[in-house]
């Protein structure tokens, strides 16, 4: 485990950096292979690859039995660790689903700059897309689910420019 998590062994602890101390913590709560982890932000800290290799790790666990429980506002993490989300709201527990149901629900609002004028109001009445205002070229559109939608409401239409960004609501 120490190689997969390229940490050096022949270091002491206190002389480690924190992504190393990190690492660390991470081999020591796995030398016993717990029945559940119980985890805060498990790749906060860490360089890119070792976040890689934490998350293979956690589907690895996962896979063989043990139960992950982890906290985290990184959606693209918990969808590679995750098949259920819970989401606590002012310390309430609001829902438990498939991490599938939760993206189907989620929203993002997109913004798209056409070419010269903007299709007409009511142009993207299509399920999962609606409308949200316009400001010259530009179109805000909420978008719900896959971004297929999206692409082919617009492909008819000169675009300049599309951006996302997660709902600043929600």
């Amino acid at each position: 485990m120490a190689e997969r998590f390229e940490l050096d062994l022949g270091k002491r602890a206190s002389t480690l950096s924190r992504g190393n101390r990190q690492k660390l913590g991470w081999l020591l709560a796995l030398l016993d292979r717990p029945p559940l982890l119980v985890l805060d932000e498990p790749t906060a800290g860490l360089d890119p690859l070792i976040q890689h290799v934490v998350r293979e790790v956690l589907r690895d666990e996962a896979a063989a039995g043990v139960a992950v429980f982890l906290s985290s506002h990184i959606m693209s993490e918990v969808e590679q660790i995750c098949d259920r989300v819970a989401i606590l709201r002012e310390g309430q527990l609001a829902a438990v689903e498939p991490v599938s149901v939760l993206k189907g629900r989620s929203f993002r609002s997109v913004e798209v700059r056409f070419g010269g004028q903007p299709p007409l109001p009511g142009t993207f009445t299509v399920e999962g897309l609606r409308e949200q205002r316009r400001e010259g070229q530009t179109v805000w559109l909420e978008l719900r689910g896959e971004a297929d939608t999206l692409v082919k409401a617009i492909a008819k239409h000169h675009v300049v420019l599309r951006y996302y960004r997660p709902d600043a609501s929600r």
